[in-house]
């Protein structure tokens, strides 16, 4: 008895996916053997004899045990995606053969047996190979000149995540083109349109779309801060030259020195009542929430500082851009100092994870039944897994208990690259096609 594996993610035909014309042939490797061994649709050949020539025959697939295991309502609301071919017929051509097309689930690590039968003569033929599912992608990394990002071992580890037998985890992660770098940014502001444009359009020019859409960037960034603003009315004293305000926030200017974060703040002091306003010029920022004030011409005494200013709202560590082919890991958080190599690689695999799809959830994949572990929002952005944590109104600064065990938590608290026994089963059972996937087809 033999083994065929067949890449289920990649396309049973040439043609376009998304804008880009897609040929099998290019995309065979040390793994994918020829175009036959790709697609979830398989074509199974059965030998009867010749004398049962255009006799009706029936070939019934038969699923392994630990197949995995979609549900009645995933079936029904992604209907020919996960539900395997059970039963086809073919009539037996003259030279005493059957050809047979069946469907495979997009699931990894599936197994099938097939059975075949002459309807008229009622002899059966049993299928000598067992068909195997397997996925594969590929990914480029990119980094800015003055960042870092994970090598050797902690790529083996990247890999062996989604590549995971004992888990039944048969998505093949391969790096192609590595060694490219931009130019240098201390933060990339991803919700500042013009940086974000410029970042994306150096990252353009070393990328390698061979792969595509088989394929994502991972751009590792110096920092990911992302600014916010904040308002509020302290209590204060004037009485010489210069006073200090501190902000309950940093200063975004902490995290990047390119940035004004200056709005506007007004001195109402207490005698009058009148609002007197400082410029630009009247600020310093000092350190990472205090701002120093030139109080020269101010009323002296007590009053209220109105100020808004920016802040950092947001220290990113990743980023997965659900509608392009691109993740961000940062290289340093907000005050400069480097992020672990360790630490980045929990980030990526969280990154990825939500590349394919997860969580599933509302703000996750909805091909699959809603995670009973999925979250969204609660302090955090985005889709999430919170085993074995209870359902909290919060998850941003607390530690629920149990602790969350799952590196699809939405902080890096978990300090884990591993998924919880509640993730493995979806990461298994999502649909990774780039067909439809627009996170892996569409090219950033």
């Amino acid at each position: 008895m033999g083994t065929k594996i067949q890449w289920v993610n990649y396309p049973n035909a040439d043609g376009r996916i998304g804008r880009i014309n897609v040929r099998r042939s290019r995309m065979t490797d040390g793994d994918v053997k020829s175009v036959d061994d790709m697609g979830r649709t398989v074509y199974l050949k059965v030998k009867f004899k010749k004398k049962d020539k255009f006799s009706l025959a029936k070939l019934t697939l038969k699923r392994h045990a630990d197949n995995a295991a979609y549900t009645r309502t995933e079936r029904a609301k992604n209907a020919g995606v996960f539900m395997p071919t059970r039963e086809t017929f073919s009539i037996v051509s003259w030279t005493g053969e059957a050809l047979f097309g069946v469907k495979l689930t997009p699931a990894g690590g599936d197994k099938y047996k097939f059975e075949a039968e002459n309807l008229v003569t009622g002899k059966k033929v049993q299928g000598k190979d067992v068909i195997e599912t397997r996925r594969k992608l590929f990914y480029q990394m990119i980094r800015m000149r003055k960042a870092h990002q994970i090598s050797g071992g902690l790529k083996n580890k990247l890999k062996k995540r989604f590549w995971d037998p004992s888990n039944k985890l048969y998505l093949k992660l391969e790096e192609y083109a590595g060694g490219k770098t931009t130019p240098n940014r201390v933060n990339f502001n991803d919700e500042d349109p013009p940086t974000k444009a410029m970042v994306l359009r150096h990252a353009r020019r070393v990328y390698n779309n061979s792969k595509a859409p088989y394929s994502f960037v991972v751009l590792f960034v110096n920092k990911n801060c992302i600014p916010g603003t904040e308002v509020r009315a302290p209590a204060g004293n004037i009485s010489g030259n210069s006073t200090n305000v501190n902000t309950r926030q940093r200063l975004f200017s902490y995290a990047d020195p390119a940035a004004n974060d200056f709005g506007s703040i007004l001195w109402i002091p207490s005698s009058t009542g009148l609002p007197e306003a400082f410029t630009k010029a009247d600020y310093k920022r000092v350190g990472k929430w205090t701002m120093k004030l030139n109080t020269r011409g101010k009323t002296r005494g007590p009053g209220r500082f109105v100020y808004t200013m920016t802040i950092v709202s947001i220290e990113g560590m990743g980023l997965s851009l659900s509608s392009e082919n691109l993740v961000t890991i940062a290289s340093r958080n907000c005050d400069g100092k480097k992020v672990k190599k360790r630490t980045q690689l929990n980030i990526l695999v969280h990154e990825i994870g939500h590349k394919i799809g997860m969580v599933p959830g509302r703000q996750g994949d909805r091909d699959l039944d809603t995670q009973s572990t999925y979250y969204h929002g609660r302090g955090h952005s985005g889709g999430h897994c919170r085993h074995p944590s209870p359902l909290l109104p919060t998850y941003s600064g607390v530690n629920p208990a149990p602790p969350p065990q799952c590196t699809m938590f939405g902080d890096i608290r978990t300090n884990t690259e591993k998924f919880c026994p509640k993730c493995l089963p979806s990461v298994r059972k999502l649909d990774i096609d780039p067909a439809r996937k627009v996170g892996i087809r569409k090219q950033f």
